[in-house]
Parts: structure tokens; C-alpha cells; sequence
């Protein structure tokens, strides 16, 4: 059966209480500030683009084994609320996706931690254990409305009924690719400008109540 409508779901500050899912890599590997935050400096000044800054971040961990960061796995924490929002998207007919530009074993441990199948993120390379240096992007800094689009289209789910959740300047194009978007504890005011809802909480309930809100009206039209 087709989905009555889409939510597309940030990963970082909204589904999990961690800012940055490249930050709990850093944290695993002992990578934080030196490097990774010229890395960072590089890419918000222009100097570099996303791809680039994603290599070099991964070079810092090149030949190191995986297991602290999976170690860590069990220590990331869903937002408060964020299953109640994925189980009240799937009463209302809606398909719960998870769009990210952070790191796929945490992205996916995400989805495995609240039964979304669809997970959009990038992948560090793993070879026999060890970090080989190498990023397959899935998910460009600017690329969350294009993959908003062609997620609903292939879904055959029109995009007037589709909605984003996010939080900071990469989810924009998502805001601005749908008719309904959510800023959860913005980052920035041009993030909470952009969107058509702001949310400041501490859980994710009140982003459940306008979704479901919103998508149930969607479904009552469809069906009248």
C-alpha cells in the first residue's frame, strides 16, 4: 500500500540527543579539536567543499580499528519522544525516513532503535575492521532537498504531502523542498526563519502532535 504522506527526519540534535554523529566519531577515536576543527574552519569559510572535509576528517582515523566507535553505539541516546513521533507517523499512514549527513553506523542504529527501514546517510569505509580513510556520500551538505524529492517520488508519494524535521543550515533545502517543516531547537535564526513551525524543547512530543495533526488532515482529504 502506498504511504498517505513522508517525514523526512534529521538525525543529528533531533532523533539523538548528539549535535554531531561525526563529533561521537571523533570522540571514540580521540580525534577531537586539532585537525578536525581546521577541517571544520576550512569548509564553513569556503576553502573546501563537503566532500573534502568528510575525506579528511576520515583520514585522521585511516588504519584504526572500528571497535571504539562501535563500543560507543550502545551510548547513543534517542531524543525523549522520538519514538512516540516514528509510532504516530505510522498510525497516520505516513512513512518515517531518516535523512543525514552524519555517519551511517550511527544513522543506522537510529533507524535499527526505532524500526525506520529508510536511512539516508554517509558511510566511513571499514575494511577487516579497521577505518580505511575512504567516505562514500550519500548525503552532500546541500543535497537533503533533492533527496527529499526523489525519496518521495520513488514512494509515489507527492511532495504536497511531505514534511522535514531538522535543526540546523544542511537541513534548508529539505525546509525549503516541502510544504511543511519543523525547526527543533534551531541552531542558528536563519534555520528557525526557514521553517514553518519552530519547536524549543526537550522532547520530540510537540513535533508528534503537529505532524500528526498536519498529516491527518492530508489523509481526510484524500479519503472526502
Amino acid at each position: 500500500m502506498i504511504p498517505r504522506g513522508m517525514v523526512a527526519l534529521d538525525l543529528d540534535g533531533v532523533l539523538i540527543r548528539d549535535e554531531s554523529s561525526w563529533g561521537i566519531y571523533h570522540k571514540a577515536m580521540g580525534t577531537t579539536g586539532g585537525q578536525r576543527d581546521i577541517n571544520m574552519r576550512d569548509f564553513f569559510s569556503g576553502k573546501i567543499d563537503y566532500g573534502t572535509w568528510a575525506m579528511r576528517d576520515a583520514a585522521l582515523w585511516k588504519g584504526r580499528s572500528i571497535e571504539p566507535v562501535r563500543r560507543a553505539l550502545p551510548q547513543i541516546n534517542l531524543t525523549e519522544g522520538a519514538l512516540d513521533l516514528v509510532e504516530g507517523l505510522r498510525s497516520t499512514g505516513v512513512l518515517p525516513v531518516i535523512i543525514s549527513t552524519g555517519i551511517s553506523e550511527i544513522a543506522n542504529r537510529a533507524g535499527d532503535l526505532l524500526g525506520i527501514d529508510t536511512v539516508v546517510s554517509n558511510e566511513v569505509e571499514v575494511l577487516d575492521g579497521k577505518v580505511t580513510g575512504r567516505v562514500r556520500i550519500h548525503c552532500g551538505f546541500g543535497e537533503k532537498g533533492s533527496l527529499v524529492r526523489e525519496m518521495a517520488e520513488r514512494a509515489s508519494i507527492p511532495i504536497g504531502r511531505c514534511a522535514a524535521v531538522g535543526d540546523a543550515e544542511n537541513d534548508l533545502p529539505m525546509f525549503r523542498a516541502v510544504p511543511l517543516s519543523i525547526a527543533f531547537n534551531p541552531r542558528s535564526e536563519e534555520v528557525a526563519r526557514a521553517a514553518t513551525v519552530v519547536v524549543r524543547d526537550r522532547t520530540l512530543h510537540r513535533v508528534r502532535e503537529i505532524l500528526v495533526e498536519h498529516l491527518g488532515q492530508v489523509k481526510r482529504c484524500i479519503r472526502s
